[in-house]
Protein backbone atom coordinates (compact mmCIF):
# COMPACT_ATOMS: atom_id res chain seq x y z
CA UNK A 1 0.00 0.00 0.00
CA UNK A 2 1.61 3.74 -0.96
CA UNK A 3 0.32 6.62 0.45
CA UNK A 4 2.57 9.37 1.22
CA UNK A 5 1.07 9.68 5.10
CA UNK A 6 1.58 5.61 5.92
CA UNK A 7 4.46 5.38 7.86
CA UNK A 8 7.09 1.83 7.52
CA UNK A 9 5.58 0.43 11.05
CA UNK A 10 8.36 -2.66 10.43
CA UNK A 11 10.99 0.12 11.33
CA UNK A 12 9.11 1.72 14.62
CA UNK A 13 9.94 0.19 17.92
CA UNK A 14 8.36 2.40 20.43
CA UNK A 15 4.93 4.40 20.64
CA UNK A 16 3.42 6.67 23.06
CA UNK A 17 -0.18 7.28 23.41
CA UNK A 18 -1.83 10.09 25.14
CA UNK A 19 -5.13 9.74 26.97
CA UNK A 20 -6.47 12.26 29.08
CA UNK A 21 -10.19 11.86 29.99
CA UNK A 22 -12.41 10.17 32.08
CA UNK A 23 -13.00 6.37 33.01
CA UNK A 24 -15.08 5.27 30.92
CA UNK A 25 -13.23 7.25 27.61
CA UNK A 26 -9.99 5.68 28.58
CA UNK A 27 -11.27 2.11 28.41
CA UNK A 28 -12.76 2.83 24.83
CA UNK A 29 -9.10 3.14 23.83
CA UNK A 30 -8.49 -0.36 24.42
CA UNK A 31 -8.86 -1.97 21.22
CA UNK A 32 -5.88 0.10 20.15
CA UNK A 33 -3.14 -1.29 22.07
CA UNK A 34 -4.14 -4.42 21.38
CA UNK A 35 -4.64 -4.23 17.69
CA UNK A 36 -1.72 -2.77 17.27
CA UNK A 37 0.47 -5.32 18.91
CA UNK A 38 -1.32 -7.86 16.70
CA UNK A 39 -0.08 -6.62 13.88
CA UNK A 40 3.53 -5.38 15.12
CA UNK A 41 4.50 -7.45 17.94
CA UNK A 42 7.69 -5.79 18.38
CA UNK A 43 7.15 -2.60 19.04
CA UNK A 44 6.68 -1.41 22.71
CA UNK A 45 3.69 0.46 23.39
CA UNK A 46 3.44 2.87 26.71
CA UNK A 47 0.79 4.87 27.38
CA UNK A 48 0.16 8.80 29.46
CA UNK A 49 -2.69 9.00 31.72
CA UNK A 50 -4.30 10.36 34.20
CA UNK A 51 -2.91 8.38 37.48
CA UNK A 52 -7.06 7.67 38.81
CA UNK A 53 -7.84 6.42 35.29
CA UNK A 54 -5.00 3.84 35.39
CA UNK A 55 -7.13 1.32 36.19
CA UNK A 56 -8.85 1.02 33.31
CA UNK A 57 -6.07 -0.17 31.28
CA UNK A 58 -3.61 -1.60 34.11
CA UNK A 59 -3.09 -5.18 33.22
CA UNK A 60 -3.69 -4.84 29.52
CA UNK A 61 -1.84 -7.63 27.56
CA UNK A 62 -0.72 -5.15 24.89
CA UNK A 63 0.60 -2.07 26.94
CA UNK A 64 4.14 -2.50 28.62
CA UNK A 65 4.74 0.97 30.67
CA UNK A 66 2.77 3.74 31.85
CA UNK A 67 3.70 7.32 32.62
CA UNK A 68 1.07 8.65 34.59
CA UNK A 69 -0.39 12.39 35.48
CA UNK A 70 -1.47 13.23 38.83
CA UNK A 71 -4.10 15.32 39.26
CA UNK A 72 -3.04 16.31 43.05
CA UNK A 73 -0.12 18.28 41.45
CA UNK A 74 -3.24 20.97 40.94
CA UNK A 75 -2.77 21.64 44.72
CA UNK A 76 0.66 22.67 44.54
CA UNK A 77 2.43 25.97 44.11
CA UNK A 78 2.67 27.47 40.76
CA UNK A 79 6.36 26.59 40.83
CA UNK A 80 5.76 23.08 42.41
CA UNK A 81 3.61 22.23 39.41
CA UNK A 82 5.46 23.42 36.63
CA UNK A 83 8.75 21.72 38.07
CA UNK A 84 6.83 17.96 38.07
CA UNK A 85 5.48 18.93 34.52
CA UNK A 86 8.69 19.69 33.01
CA UNK A 87 9.80 16.62 34.91
CA UNK A 88 7.50 14.56 33.13
CA UNK A 89 8.18 16.27 29.66
CA UNK A 90 12.02 15.33 30.15
CA UNK A 91 11.25 11.85 30.90
CA UNK A 92 8.81 11.45 28.09
CA UNK A 93 11.59 12.79 25.56
CA UNK A 94 14.08 10.45 27.40
CA UNK A 95 12.05 7.60 25.93
CA UNK A 96 12.92 8.52 22.41
CA UNK A 97 9.74 7.53 21.04
CA UNK A 98 9.38 6.73 17.33
CA UNK A 99 5.99 7.50 17.32
CA UNK A 100 3.41 9.61 19.63
CA UNK A 101 -0.55 8.99 19.05
CA UNK A 102 -2.27 12.52 20.76
CA UNK A 103 -6.01 10.45 21.63
CA UNK A 104 -7.91 13.79 22.85
CA UNK A 105 -7.96 17.26 21.26
CA UNK A 106 -6.40 19.11 24.47
CA UNK A 107 -3.46 20.95 24.99
CA UNK A 108 -1.53 18.20 27.35
CA UNK A 109 -1.08 15.51 25.10
CA UNK A 110 -0.17 17.89 21.70
CA UNK A 111 2.73 19.27 23.98
CA UNK A 112 3.85 15.83 24.85
CA UNK A 113 3.69 14.89 21.24
CA UNK A 114 5.32 17.92 20.83
CA UNK A 115 8.06 17.84 23.56
CA UNK A 116 8.98 14.22 22.84
CA UNK A 117 10.66 14.54 19.46
CA UNK A 118 9.13 11.52 17.98
CA UNK A 119 9.63 11.80 14.28
CA UNK A 120 5.75 11.24 13.65
CA UNK A 121 3.31 12.97 15.73
CA UNK A 122 -0.29 12.16 15.06
CA UNK A 123 -3.50 13.70 16.98
CA UNK A 124 -6.73 14.60 16.68
CA UNK A 125 -8.09 18.20 14.88
CA UNK A 126 -8.33 20.59 17.56
CA UNK A 127 -11.87 22.44 18.66
CA UNK A 128 -10.42 24.85 21.09
CA UNK A 129 -7.46 25.28 23.53
CA UNK A 130 -3.61 26.21 22.70
CA UNK A 131 -3.78 28.24 19.14
CA UNK A 132 -1.50 26.56 16.28
CA UNK A 133 -1.44 23.33 17.90
CA UNK A 134 -2.47 21.58 14.97
CA UNK A 135 0.76 21.97 13.47
CA UNK A 136 2.71 20.29 16.51
CA UNK A 137 1.62 16.81 14.31
CA UNK A 138 2.77 15.13 11.12
CA UNK A 139 -0.35 13.54 11.08
CA UNK A 140 -3.75 14.79 11.67
CA UNK A 141 -7.08 13.17 12.09
CA UNK A 142 -9.95 15.41 10.58
CA UNK A 143 -13.12 15.20 13.46
CA UNK A 144 -16.10 13.12 12.11
CA UNK A 145 -18.96 15.19 10.58
CA UNK A 146 -21.56 12.58 10.98
CA UNK A 147 -22.05 10.58 14.27
CA UNK A 148 -19.50 7.58 14.67
CA UNK A 149 -18.76 5.73 17.60
CA UNK A 150 -15.75 6.89 19.78
CA UNK A 151 -13.70 3.68 19.63
CA UNK A 152 -14.03 4.25 15.62
CA UNK A 153 -13.02 7.36 16.06
CA UNK A 154 -10.26 6.19 17.97
CA UNK A 155 -9.36 3.85 15.54
CA UNK A 156 -8.77 6.50 12.39
CA UNK A 157 -5.53 7.50 14.72
CA UNK A 158 -4.15 4.04 13.23
CA UNK A 159 -5.68 4.02 9.99
CA UNK A 160 -4.25 7.57 9.67
CA UNK A 161 -0.72 5.74 9.39
CA UNK A 162 -1.69 3.06 7.29
CA UNK A 163 -3.13 0.22 9.67
CA UNK A 164 -6.63 -1.35 8.71
CA UNK A 165 -8.44 -2.57 11.93
CA UNK A 166 -10.32 -6.03 11.43
CA UNK A 167 -13.65 -5.70 12.32
CA UNK A 168 -13.18 -8.79 14.87
CA UNK A 169 -10.31 -7.51 16.63
CA UNK A 170 -11.99 -4.33 17.63
CA UNK A 171 -13.05 -5.59 21.29
CA UNK A 172 -13.11 -3.45 24.50
CA UNK A 173 -10.12 -5.25 26.89
CA UNK A 174 -10.67 -5.02 30.73
CA UNK A 175 -8.46 -6.99 32.77
CA UNK A 176 -9.48 -7.56 36.24
CA UNK A 177 -6.87 -9.52 38.70
CA UNK A 178 -7.97 -12.73 40.04
CA UNK A 179 -8.17 -11.83 43.88
CA UNK A 180 -10.49 -9.02 42.25
CA UNK A 181 -13.03 -11.36 41.40
CA UNK A 182 -13.44 -12.57 44.42
CA UNK A 183 -14.75 -9.68 46.03
CA UNK A 184 -18.61 -10.87 46.26
CA UNK A 185 -18.52 -12.43 49.76
CA UNK A 186 -20.22 -13.14 53.03
CA UNK A 187 -21.88 -9.78 53.29
CA UNK A 188 -23.59 -10.14 49.87
CA UNK A 189 -24.24 -13.82 50.16
CA UNK A 190 -22.16 -16.67 48.82
CA UNK A 191 -20.63 -16.00 45.24
CA UNK A 192 -22.63 -18.27 43.25
CA UNK A 193 -25.54 -16.35 43.71
CA UNK A 194 -26.93 -14.51 41.18
CA UNK A 195 -27.48 -11.21 41.51
CA UNK A 196 -28.33 -8.04 38.96
CA UNK A 197 -25.82 -4.73 39.35
CA UNK A 198 -27.59 -1.96 39.24
CA UNK A 199 -25.01 1.53 38.82
CA UNK A 200 -27.32 4.32 39.27
CA UNK A 201 -24.81 7.29 39.10
CA UNK A 202 -22.76 9.78 37.69
CA UNK A 203 -20.65 12.74 38.20
CA UNK A 204 -22.76 14.52 35.47
CA UNK A 205 -26.06 15.53 36.92
CA UNK A 206 -27.39 15.57 33.36
CA UNK A 207 -26.79 11.68 32.88
CA UNK A 208 -28.60 11.11 36.15
CA UNK A 209 -32.30 9.35 36.11
CA UNK A 210 -34.91 9.72 39.39
CA UNK A 211 -34.43 7.32 42.57
CA UNK A 212 -38.17 6.54 42.08
CA UNK A 213 -37.37 4.94 38.80
CA UNK A 214 -34.67 3.54 39.88
CA UNK A 215 -36.67 1.65 43.10
CA UNK A 216 -39.45 0.15 40.80
CA UNK A 217 -36.52 -1.52 38.85
CA UNK A 218 -35.05 -2.63 41.64
CA UNK A 219 -37.95 -4.15 42.52
CA UNK A 220 -38.51 -5.85 39.00
CA UNK A 221 -35.79 -7.26 39.37
CA UNK A 222 -36.15 -9.23 42.94
CA UNK A 223 -39.57 -10.51 41.56
CA UNK A 224 -36.84 -12.45 39.07
CA UNK A 225 -35.21 -14.50 41.71
CA UNK A 226 -31.90 -11.92 41.52
CA UNK A 227 -29.96 -10.38 44.20
CA UNK A 228 -29.51 -6.46 43.78
CA UNK A 229 -25.87 -5.01 44.42
CA UNK A 230 -25.79 -1.17 44.02
CA UNK A 231 -22.48 -0.09 42.94
CA UNK A 232 -21.14 3.36 43.09
CA UNK A 233 -18.02 5.83 44.40
CA UNK A 234 -17.30 7.41 47.98
CA UNK A 235 -18.25 10.99 47.31
CA UNK A 236 -20.37 12.11 50.02
CA UNK A 237 -23.43 12.70 47.28
CA UNK A 238 -23.43 9.68 45.47
CA UNK A 239 -23.27 7.60 49.01
CA UNK A 240 -26.22 9.65 50.32
CA UNK A 241 -28.28 9.11 46.86
CA UNK A 242 -27.51 5.66 46.61
CA UNK A 243 -28.75 5.41 50.51
CA UNK A 244 -31.70 6.95 49.67
CA UNK A 245 -32.21 4.49 46.91
CA UNK A 246 -31.28 1.57 49.17
CA UNK A 247 -33.67 2.66 52.29
CA UNK A 248 -36.17 0.82 53.10
CA UNK A 249 -35.29 -3.14 50.93
CA UNK A 250 -33.83 -5.66 53.26
CA UNK A 251 -29.98 -5.47 53.30
CA UNK A 252 -30.05 -9.35 52.59
CA UNK A 253 -31.98 -8.68 48.97
CA UNK A 254 -30.64 -5.10 48.11
CA UNK A 255 -26.62 -4.30 48.94
CA UNK A 256 -25.09 -0.85 48.64
CA UNK A 257 -21.41 -1.44 47.86
CA UNK A 258 -20.99 2.63 47.59
CA UNK A 259 -17.31 3.85 48.81
CA UNK A 260 -16.23 -0.10 48.76
CA UNK A 261 -15.77 -1.24 45.52
CA UNK A 262 -12.44 -0.60 43.23
CA UNK A 263 -12.69 0.45 40.09
CA UNK A 264 -11.03 -3.10 39.55
CA UNK A 265 -13.85 -4.40 41.45
CA UNK A 266 -16.40 -3.10 39.75
CA UNK A 267 -15.19 -5.01 36.86
CA UNK A 268 -15.26 -8.12 38.90
CA UNK A 269 -18.87 -7.19 39.69
CA UNK A 270 -19.87 -6.60 36.53
CA UNK A 271 -18.09 -9.98 35.03
CA UNK A 272 -20.11 -11.81 37.67
CA UNK A 273 -23.64 -10.11 37.21
CA UNK A 274 -26.72 -11.68 35.70
CA UNK A 275 -27.88 -8.18 34.53
CA UNK A 276 -26.24 -4.71 34.88
CA UNK A 277 -28.78 -1.67 34.64
CA UNK A 278 -26.79 1.56 34.69
CA UNK A 279 -27.04 5.15 33.73
CA UNK A 280 -24.56 6.46 30.56
CA UNK A 281 -21.24 6.05 32.40
CA UNK A 282 -18.40 3.86 33.14
CA UNK A 283 -20.33 0.47 34.00
CA UNK A 284 -22.12 0.67 30.56
CA UNK A 285 -18.55 0.26 28.59
CA UNK A 286 -17.39 -2.62 31.06
CA UNK A 287 -20.46 -4.51 30.20
CA UNK A 288 -19.82 -4.26 26.61
CA UNK A 289 -16.03 -5.45 27.41
CA UNK A 290 -17.52 -8.42 29.18
CA UNK A 291 -20.29 -8.77 26.97
CA UNK A 292 -23.03 -8.99 29.89
CA UNK A 293 -26.76 -7.99 29.60
CA UNK A 294 -27.36 -4.70 29.92
CA UNK A 295 -29.70 -2.33 30.21
CA UNK A 296 -28.08 1.82 29.65
CA UNK A 297 -30.59 4.63 30.33
CA UNK A 298 -29.54 7.41 28.28
CA UNK A 299 -30.49 11.46 28.13
CA UNK A 300 -28.81 14.34 26.27
CA UNK A 301 -25.65 11.48 25.22
CA UNK A 302 -25.57 10.23 21.84
CA UNK A 303 -25.77 6.50 21.79
CA UNK A 304 -24.29 6.26 18.49
CA UNK A 305 -21.14 7.79 19.87
CA UNK A 306 -21.29 6.37 23.52
CA UNK A 307 -23.73 3.87 23.00
CA UNK A 308 -22.48 -0.14 24.12
CA UNK A 309 -20.03 -1.58 22.22
CA UNK A 310 -20.09 -4.63 20.15
CA UNK A 311 -22.49 -6.38 22.75
CA UNK A 312 -25.41 -7.80 21.85
CA UNK A 313 -26.48 -8.45 24.80
CA UNK A 314 -27.31 -4.38 25.63
CA UNK A 315 -30.32 -2.44 25.25
CA UNK A 316 -30.37 1.32 25.52
CA UNK A 317 -33.39 2.98 27.30
CA UNK A 318 -34.56 6.82 25.86
CA UNK A 319 -37.27 9.15 25.46
CA UNK A 320 -37.93 9.44 21.38
CA UNK A 321 -38.04 13.34 21.60
CA UNK A 322 -37.09 15.67 18.59
CA UNK A 323 -34.21 16.98 20.64
CA UNK A 324 -32.91 13.09 21.48
CA UNK A 325 -29.33 12.83 21.39
CA UNK A 326 -28.60 16.45 21.54
CA UNK A 327 -25.29 15.99 23.46
CA UNK A 328 -25.76 19.27 25.30
CA UNK A 329 -25.24 19.80 29.17
CA UNK A 330 -28.77 19.25 30.34
CA UNK A 331 -31.62 21.04 28.78
CA UNK A 332 -30.59 24.64 28.02
CA UNK A 333 -27.50 23.99 29.90
CA UNK A 334 -29.19 23.33 33.05
CA UNK A 335 -27.40 20.38 33.65
CA UNK A 336 -30.83 18.80 34.23
CA UNK A 337 -32.34 16.93 31.26
CA UNK A 338 -36.34 16.96 30.90
CA UNK A 339 -35.64 13.80 29.11
CA UNK A 340 -34.40 11.45 31.86
CA UNK A 341 -36.79 13.31 34.73
CA UNK A 342 -39.61 12.09 32.44
CA UNK A 343 -38.71 8.48 31.59
CA UNK A 344 -41.18 5.90 33.05
CA UNK A 345 -39.39 3.11 34.93
CA UNK A 346 -41.99 0.56 32.82
CA UNK A 347 -39.88 1.57 29.77
CA UNK A 348 -36.55 0.11 31.72
CA UNK A 349 -38.23 -2.94 32.84
CA UNK A 350 -39.79 -3.19 29.25
CA UNK A 351 -35.80 -4.03 28.11
CA UNK A 352 -35.08 -6.09 31.33
CA UNK A 353 -37.88 -8.36 30.18
CA UNK A 354 -36.45 -8.38 26.58
CA UNK A 355 -33.32 -10.63 27.93
CA UNK A 356 -35.21 -13.48 28.61
CA UNK A 357 -34.58 -13.87 32.07
CA UNK A 358 -35.60 -16.96 34.86
CA UNK A 359 -38.49 -16.14 36.85
CA UNK A 360 -38.83 -17.11 40.54
CA UNK A 361 -42.87 -17.69 39.89
CA UNK A 362 -43.15 -17.25 43.99
CA UNK A 363 -41.31 -13.62 43.90
CA UNK A 364 -39.10 -12.62 46.34
CA UNK A 365 -39.48 -10.50 49.58
CA UNK A 366 -38.48 -7.19 49.96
Amino acid sequence: MDHKNFIEMHKVRKVLFCIFKYHGDVLLTSPLYQILKNHYPHIAIHVFLFKDTLPMLEGHPAIDFFHTFDHEVRQRSRLNKLGYELKQLWAIRGQRYDVVFNLTSGDRGAIAAKVSGAPVRVGIESDGGMRGKDRFFTHLVWRARTPRHVVETNLDLLRVIGLRPAPDERNLIFSVPDERNRIFTASCAEETAPFALVHPYTRTSMKLWHIEGFRTVIGHLLTLGLKVVVSGGGGEEEKEYIDTLCEGFSPERVESRAGKTSLKELGGLVRKAEIIVTVDTVTLHLASAFKKRCVAIFGPSDEVKWGPWQNPEARIVRLHRPCARCDQEGCGGSWVSDCLDNLPAEHVIKAIDTLNFFRNSAGAKI
